[in-house]
């Protein structure tokens, strides 16, 4: 059951913790109306710290290209992919790029179309936890007796040893 603690006027000033043996603290069960906005202030700060822990993991994905690079991408893609389709599509950024480097346009394309599909697999399983864990935490009952310990129970899977 979750717990709220109060002070002499009343306020609360602790939340979903145990009553401790031998502590001065008095704690008091709290009813559910009571606990209606600390429940969503819980979800909330769920919420964030789940969003925290998916932009720590996406970070690395693109945190060795300069951001002018990275804001290019979505142009790069749309070129690569109007070329892999129309072999005279008008290709300006890859064209530059590709000169730049010494390479073909069509090569430039095809490392462009096989990056956009690495970096696709491996964001879209981070936003896809994101998003599924996103959903759990939106479906808790907040009027369930135990839906704090359920709101505190979502978090982001830790990582698994390589």
């Amino acid at each position: 059951m979750p717990y709220i603690q109060r002070d002499e006027t009343g306020r609360i000033v602790g939340k979903f913790a145990n009553p401790q043996p031998g502590t001065a603290e008095e704690w008091l069960a709290a009813d559910a109306a009571e606990l209606q906005p600390v429940l969503t202030d819980l979800r909330t700060c769920q919420l964030t710290a789940i969003n925290t822990r998916a932009a720590e993991l996406l970070a690395p994905l693109s945190a060795n290209y300069p951001d002018g690079e990275v804001q290019s991408w979505a142009q790069q893609t749309r070129e690569a992919e109007a070329l892999a389709a129309d072999p005279l599509a008008a290709t300006p950024l890859l064209n530059a790029i590709a000169t730049a480097r010494g390479l073909t346009v069509t090569t430039l394309a095809e490392r462009v179309r096989a990056k956009v599909l690495a970096y696709a697999v491996a964001s879209g399983q981070i936003i896809g936890k994101r998003q599924a864990l996103e959903d759990v935490l939106m479906a808790v009952d907040l009027q369930a007796p135990d839906a704090a310990e359920q709101l505190a129970a979502i978090q982001w899977p830790a990582p698994t040893p390589a």
